[in-house]
């Protein structure tokens, strides 16, 4: 075995064969890109089960990683950068009609009124 192969994870690979995106990742800030996605991946499960439970429906969260490639001189300047979205509560929400004056109504103004709001009753 070459170098430290022995005290990797990886498998010994071929002279010229390609290496895996995971040994790939795990050079970047020296494995810190791998640690700090690690976390954020428990923070997205938690999330997606917290939301769940409190509002139920189909939580959604997105994990972006973005890496960079930059030549200079010969020698690749490497940067990853991640960004997460994790579940929002959904949004309040409301029913409106519009009236003849583009003003926002609960009532439908094409609908009838059973019980027209002219004011207080006169009881006696």
């Amino acid at each position: 075995m070459k170098g430290n192969a022995a005290m990797s994870d990886e498998p010994e690979i071929a002279p010229g064969s390609p290496r895996s995106f995971n040994w790939f990742l795990t050079r970047i800030g020296n494995g810190s890109i791998v640690y700090e996605l690690t976390q954020k991946l428990g923070e997205i499960g938690a999330a997606l089960n917290q939301s769940f439970q409190d509002f139920r429906g189909k939580p959604k969260a997105r994990l972006v990683i973005t890496i960079d490639f930059t030549m200079d001189k010969g020698v690749v300047h490497v940067e990853a950068k991640y960004q997460a979205k994790l579940p929002a509560p959904p949004a309040a929400g409301a029913l409106m009609f519009t009236d003849a004056n583009n003003n926002f109504t609960e009532d439908n103004p094409n609908q009838l009124n059973m019980f027209a709001r002219s004011g207080p009753r006169a009881v006696g």
